[in-house]
């Protein structure tokens, strides 16, 4: 291929891709900025969503009370004076329908029977048990309730409060509001954007929608209840990222249009998801006008390339002409001539004289260099064998180091492994069923943990050294050998223990020249035998700062107890008594304590997507009425699901105590 090819092609394909990358960005970021303002407006009005639902439900709910505080009602229901009861609500009803469009207004006995419906009053008696959840719940707790239920009459807003007589509860009243079609049609002309609800499908049976018509649709588990579109689809059934029951954003393309939908998860009013709220922004006029100008951009393309595509040609063909005798000249040389005369071309002030004085002075060099290239060869042989032997008994250095300090390394994982408890001390608290784990990042961690006895009181201690390697399992080890030397010797006074541990620390880690320090919490547990015929008890006290201490009691409370006020990193500064505080917490039969390092909740997956606290919190809920080892082994298996193939980043540690 010639040069003047070489020049013309390259310099045609870096101008196609740097205009295809200009007119490409141009377009992404286009496409970018409308995606982030649709999202936004899609956001806003999701919340403005929220916001009506939410006033809807404060506006239901008040009504129900307003009427449940009514002496009169509570008389008439406690009489089961349906038709008086009927006379006096049935004006403010008529009012409300008018100005309010109150779609229900009804009246029920415990624990789901309709006493009274205000807007139907002809029809009263059935049981609502099977399919009013919000009913059944208001009648057994006794409380006001509001939010989002699935009825015969279809998707409303309902707000029920309790009814009572003399403290007695005898009833409950509910007022509901439809969100079917209308409602949405009043969003549509409101904010100008498409609304549609649709609804698990075993949801969706329980209603008998007189608003259906043929654009509903049905799509495998999700049914559309209503929408302002002419064609309905539903967003949640084309896109994965429905099954995570979370807020999603998606585009669509049905029947010629492209819409941005935002899919909200519907939740009743126990929280459980019964479908999704769609809001959809037809986009079709952007793709339109950016699909044109993305053809214009093309056009305008291949004119630049034809312009560009002459102007090489013609200034290539000039610049080249004076190469070629230069060429013949190089070929000669390359062939070991180095006779030919070039002087004719170095008197030139361009490019070509340049190119012309470096070949004469080439020529001359590769002549000396000939000359001379054996004995070079042999120096730089012989210095390549120098070079050899020294990488040899330099790789024989470090592999005898590398071996020393793999050595090292087993010797403090042993040692490490040694002072962990064992299971015959985990097992002989009587009053405590504890569970442990720890498992390090590297051969040596930094994770702490002990469980001692002395003298009637455990001490349970858990904490994190920052980093990992053998300079942490180092810390490590001296901070049990001094927590252990403290509770042998009976100190218990909270500020004194935590001192002087800390001090300890301190000075060997300025000894060391480390800058190490660790998050440490002490628990101090002491039995206390019950009353009689009453199950034993236990006191727990909580000094230090570490991550929580979680506890769920026996019937499923959670508890959050956050360690910072207790204490503060130990081995930072010389005196932290000033910093040291206690919590004491009261165990029953059945309470559970978990205590675990950081380790375990940023535990990260191969998206850099952490464990969490949300995932534990869920784990522990589940598994609470567990003994403590399968806890143990249930938020273990968790977290190993999670990272899948994952290393470990950081030390994983675990206890789990649960009270007899």
């Amino acid at each position: 291929m010639s040069i003047a090819r070489k020049i013309l092609i390259p310099i045609l394909l870096l101008a196609v891709v740097v205009m295809s990358a200009m007119v490409a960005f141009v377009t992404w970021d286009t496409d970018q900025r409308a995606t982030q303002d649709e999202q936004h407006e899609l956001e806003l009005l999701g919340l403005t969503f929220n916001n009506e639902l939410s006033t809807l439900n404060n506006f239901a709910l008040g009504l129900a009370t307003q009427v449940a505080n009514n002496p009169q009602v509570q008389i008439d229901l406690k009489n089961r004076d349906r038709q008086a009861l009927e006379a006096l609500v049935m004006p403010a009803y008529q009012a409300l329908k008018q100005k309010f469009e109150i779609a229900q207004y009804q009246f029920h006995l415990p624990p789901a029977i309709s006493f009274l419906r205000v807007h139907d009053p002809k029809k009263f008696g059935d049981d609502l048990s099977s399919f009013r959840p919000i009913v059944v719940a208001a009648n057994e707790k006794d409380e006001p309730l509001s939010g989002i239920e699935v009825g015969r009459a279809g998707l409303g807003v309902r707000g029920i409060s309790p009814i009572r007589y003399d403290n007695q509860h005898i009833g409950t009243v509910e007022f509901g509001i439809d969100l079917g079609p209308k409602f949405l049609s009043q969003l549509k002309n409101r904010y100008g954007v498409d609304w549609q609800v649709v609804l698990l499908s075993k949801v969706a049976k329980i209603a008998t929608f007189t608003q259906h018509d043929d654009n509903n649709q049905s799509r495998g588990p999700l049914e559309v209840q209503s929408s302002t579109l002419a064609q309905p689809f539903i967003a949640a059934v084309e896109s994965k990222e429905a099954d995570q029951h979370r807020a999603f954003f998606s585009l669509i393309k049905n029947h010629g249009h492209d819409y941005r939908v935002l899919s909200m998860p519907l939740l009743s009013f126990s929280g459980q998801q019964i479908g999704w709220v769609e809001i959809i922004k037809d986009r079709s006029n952007f793709v339109a006008l950016r699909n044109a100008r993305l053809m214009q951009a093309i056009g305008l393309i291949a004119i630049v390339l034809i312009i560009v595509a002459v102007l090489v040609i013609v200034v290539v063909t000039r610049v080249l002409r004076p190469i070629r005798p230069l060429t013949a000249a190089a070929t000669a040389i390359a062939q070991g001539d180095f006779s030919p005369d070039l002087s004719q071309y170095t008197e030139n002030r361009d490019e070509v004289g340049t190119l012309a004085r470096s070949m004469q002075s080439m020529s001359g060099q590769l002549r000396t260099l000939v000359d001379h290239l054996e004995d070079q060869v042999r120096d730089r042989t012989a210095e390549l064998h120098e070079a050899h032997e020294k990488i040899s008994r330099l790789n024989a250095s470090l592999h005898a180091d590398n071996k020393r300090m793999r050595t090292e390394l087993d010797v403090a994982r042993q040692i490490q492994h040694m002072i962990v408890p064992s299971l015959n001390e985990i097992n002989s608290v009587p009053t405590l069923d504890i569970a442990t784990y720890m498992e390090p990042a590297e051969e040596v961690g930094g994770d702490y943990y002990d469980i001692l006895q002395h003298n009637g009181q455990v001490c349970i201690g858990i904490g994190d050294v920052t980093g990992h390697g053998l300079e942490s399992g180092l810390v490590m080890l001296m901070t049990q050998s001094a927590v252990r030397t403290l509770i042998t010797l009976d100190e218990h006074d909270p500020v004194r223990l935590m001192n002087t541990l800390n001090r300890t620390l301190f000075n060997n880690m300025q000894r060391m020249r480390s800058d190490k320090n660790l998050s440490l919490s002490l628990l101090h547990y002491q039995p206390i035998p019950g009353a009689e015929g009453e199950p034993d008890c236990g006191e727990l006290r909580i000094i230090g700062q570490h991550e929580s201490v979680l506890i769920i009691r026996a019937d499923g409370h959670f508890e959050d107890i956050d360690t910072l006020e207790l204490g503060m990193p130990i081995g930072m500064i010389d005196d932290i008594a000033a910093f040291v505080a206690a919590a004491v917490v009261t165990l029953h039969e059945g309470d559970t304590v978990v205590l675990y390092t950081d380790g375990i909740t940023e535990a990260a997956d191969n998206k850099h997507d952490l464990f969490g606290f949300e995932r534990l919190h869920a784990v522990l809920m589940a598994n609470h009425t567990k003994g403590a080892d399968a806890i143990k082994e249930a938020v273990i298996n968790a977290v190993r699901e999670h990272i899948g193939q994952q290393p470990l980043y950081d030390d994983l540690t675990l206890i789990v105590l649960k009270q007899r």
